[in-house]
């Protein structure tokens, strides 16, 4: 009897983890096209029953966050068939002394340098790994950041502004060391920040971009923040 009970928990346990990996493949299948033609039939109705019931969702704020599904394109590696492409939206915090010339401003952890590896920040000892485990806050909200405008994220022009002042503090949640040497010191910062906005892609295998050693391809989307300077008018009236 105590052996029966257990079975008949099994397969009610064993039920319901298939049905929710069959309800699952719906909202999968519209970023990952391949899975389109291997899901059941019965999984949209799975879906549907889930969602009622906030088991199951979209992928509607992962695929903006990450591109995903989003496009398509026939890559290097991709035997002349279009696949779908990231394009993950990134800023960039760039820094000048004339105006003309711009550098960027690295960060930690979020893609900046196409040639960097990216960060693994989990367990340490791991390649590439931050010592310990760490939620890289600001370059998490750049990430969201990213995904509206800076009207929308009034703390992202206070940090350029603190940056523009030479704020040691600010300077700290960033990768001063990896600044050109004129910005990093105490009391030092570029005379202009903008913000630029691109769109990441991890780079394929057998690409140029592979080749020449880059983790990421990138395209420039436009001017997320005009150029500001310490004394800007729209810096005196934000603040």
């Amino acid at each position: 009897l105590i052996l029966a009970s257990w079975w008949a928990n099994f397969l009610v346990v064993l039920l319901l983890v298939l049905a929710y990996f069959f309800a699952s493949l719906s909202p999968l299948s519209q970023i990952c096209p391949a899975l389109a033609n291997l899901r059941p039939a019965a999984a949209d109705q799975l879906f549907a029953i889930g969602r009622t019931w906030y088991l199951v969702s979209g992928y509607g704020l992962f695929r903006r966050m990450t591109g995903v599904g989003q496009a398509s394109a026939v890559l290097a590696n991709s035997g002349g068939v279009a696949i779908p492409t990231v394009a993950r939206p990134e800023l960039e915090l760039q820094g000048s002394d004339d105006g003309k010339q711009w550098t960027a401003l690295e960060f930690r952890f979020k893609p900046g340098n196409v040639t960097d590896a990216p960060v693994w920040t989990g367990f340490p000892g791991f390649p590439g790994s931050f010592s310990g485990m760490h939620q890289p806050r600001l370059d998490w909200q750049m990430w969201f950041a990213a995904l509206g405008s800076y009207q929308h994220n009034p703390w992202l022009v206070s940090l350029v502004i603190k940056l523009l002042g030479s704020s040691q503090d600010a300077k700290n949640l960033m990768a001063p060391e990896r600044w050109p040497p004129e910005w990093r010191g105490e009391g030092k910062a570029p005379k202009q920040i903008r913000i630029i906005a691109f769109e990441y892609d991890f780079s394929r295998l057998n690409s140029t971009d592979a080749a020449s050693g880059k983790w990421w391809s990138r395209k420039r989307v436009g001017e997320y923040l005009p150029p500001l300077y310490k004394d800007h008018p729209a810096i005196v009236e934000f603040q």
